[in-house]
């Protein structure tokens, strides 16, 4: 397995003395792993992601982010797929409505669900964290 987290600093502004502005764009977790398909029904898994903080000026806590995830099945006789893969890609956005609210529209597009043959999906979720 390989991961990677990168965050962007800018430097200190010298004349006020502020402190440093956060680059907005901050790499997700990315992986990439590999499985003996005769013992594993999950041959192969790549996945990576983005996300940015405070990408509306008015809105400096919200956090929007992307989101991409492949899956290779296994081929062993019996894995019982029909496809040889699936793919979902994600996009969210969560507004930090309070100190303590944030409510999470989420989008997912999913090619080949589960490898059994079945339609492309698509998912829409919304949550609310409320942190006490």
């Amino acid at each position: 397995m390989t991961a990677a987290t990168a965050c962007i600093w800018s430097g200190i502004n010298r004349s006020t003395k502020t402190r440093p502005r956060r680059w907005p764009w901050t790499a997700l977790p990315n992986t990439a792993r590999q499985a003996d398909e005769q013992v594993s029904e999950l041959a192969t898994h790549i996945g990576a992601g983005v996300q940015a903080t405070g990408l509306v000026t008015d809105r400096p806590d919200d956090v929007t982010g992307l989101m991409v995830s492949r899956v290779d099945f296994s081929d062993a006789p019996g894995a019982g797929f029909i496809d040889d893969h699936e793919t979902a890609v994600e996009v969210f956005h969560a507004v930090q409505l309070t100190p303590w609210m944030t409510l999470k529209p989420d989008f997912q597009y999913i090619v080949n669900p589960g490898g059994m043959g079945l339609d492309d999906a698509k998912v829409a979720t919304l949550r609310a964290e409320i942190a006490l």
